[in-house]
């Protein structure tokens, strides 16, 4: 047995086996040689960010395929109908998948993942189900071996210990747990969706909020913006140039207190959010930021990262500081910075390489000021955020 694991008392009909005594093969596959967009005439490759953590496949956002003539002259690698895989290196070791439906003819695993196919005295799915389990999980990470890249090799096998009952038994735990399992996922499904839904009505109500008021009753005028349309027939529209002043100012000595931008949080302290310590000489040249002042962080303004500052300190100098020029209620403008409508309107203002979230896009000064914005009453801009509060 494996000394460095203690191991549960099994029932009277089980057994304890090497996990190598119950297997017919282990396999890897090798290092994909293409990368191809197209579907037509290729062949699936499977590696460990392919596999969800529930054992489902991750095809849509990155497939990835190698030849026929590649899949072709591979020696092992090739997944068979109900083989179970086992994520062997990287960030998500131990993941593990069975396939039992294929959604392509031909599909290998690459060299990050393990086939594991077992032998007649283990049904398919009941050996899935134990090395997904916390059990099987705590042996794998045991076996885990080297520093810079860590991972699983073959003699994994020798130690991990598997729990085999009879066929029978294995048989009804599995519809058991096919069937439980099933019924855990749709009640997390509807879970995610009605989450969805009410994140979606968030967005609606302060995005209604905030570009057309709480009065049903109001007249409405063309605002001359497109992204915006209509808004209360009160209501003025001024530039950004007209409510916010860009200031400058850099730290000589470094000693201020360095303040870190994080999403839905604001302004905070930076050693709260890091471990990564910087000595006063490690920012100097950082922007000096005082309490009230408005701050963006301009590669992602568009995802919210606005925030008013709490109190004075320095930021990257690659964030923007603003004063606040006309008397405003800032809470409102914070709720319109950060509805999709605007984060939209943001990105299309952007300027810089690369295209969407992973490009290096920045909403530069100029970009923002030169902007247009809905501006309610005073009373009206408080009256808004109180309600969305």
């Amino acid at each position: 047995m494996n000394t460095n694991y203690h191991l549960c008392n099994l029932p009277n009909s089980w057994e304890w086996r090497r996990i190598k005594y119950v297997l017919k093969s282990l396999e890897s596959g090798g290092r994909e040689n293409s990368k191809e967009d197209s579907f037509e005439g290729q062949a699936l490759s499977i590696g460990g960010e392919h596999i969800g953590w529930k054992g489902e496949w991750l095809l849509t956002d990155n497939p990835r395929f190698v030849s026929f003539e590649y899949f072709n002259s591979m020696r092992s690698g090739h997944i068979r109908k109900m083989d179970v895989l086992l994520v062997k290196d990287g960030a998500t070791i131990g993941k593990t998948a069975i396939a039992d439906e294929l959604p392509y003819e031909k599909i290998a695993v690459n060299e990050h993942v393990f086939i594991l196919r077992f032998d007649s005295s283990v049904l398919p799915r009941f050996g899935f189900y134990v090395i997904q389990s916390r059990m099987a999980q705590e042996q794998i990470y045991l076996e885990v071996r080297g520093s810079a890249q860590p991972g699983l090799n073959t003699e994994f096998r020798h130690k991990v210990q598997f729990p085999l009952p009879p066929l029978a038994t294995q048989l009804v735990i599995t519809n058991f747990l096919d069937r439980e399992t099933t019924q855990i996922d749709n009640l997390i499904a509807a879970k995610e969706q009605m989450l969805t839904l009410l994140e979606e009505k968030r967005e609606a109500l302060i995005s209604h909020a905030v570009t057309r008021g709480l009065d049903p009753n109001v007249a409405f005028k063309q605002s001359g913006l497109d992204w915006l349309g209509d808004i209360p027939q009160h209501w003025s529209i001024e530039r950004a140039k007209g409510l916010f002043r860009e200031v400058d100012n850099r730290t000589t000595s470094g000693e201020e207190e360095l303040l870190s931008l994080r999403m839905h949080v604001g302004l905070v302290p930076h050693h709260d959010v890091s471990d990564k310590i910087l000595e006063p000489k490690d920012v100097i040249g950082f922007k000096k930021v005082e309490t009230g002042q408005l701050v963006i962080n301009r590669m992602r303004a568009s995802m919210g990262l606005i925030a008013i500052s709490p109190q004075n300190g320095l930021v990257s100098p690659d964030y923007a500081v603003f004063d606040i020029v006309k008397l405003i209620h800032i809470p409102y403008f914070l709720a319109l910075f950060n509805t999709s409508l605007v984060g939209a309107l943001f990105r299309s203002s952007s300027k810089g390489l690369g295209t969407g979230s992973s490009g290096f896009l920045r909403l530069y000064s100029e970009s923002f000021l030169s902007i247009h914005f809905p501006v309610p009453s005073l009373d009206e801009q408080k009256e808004i955020t109180n309600f969305l509060d």
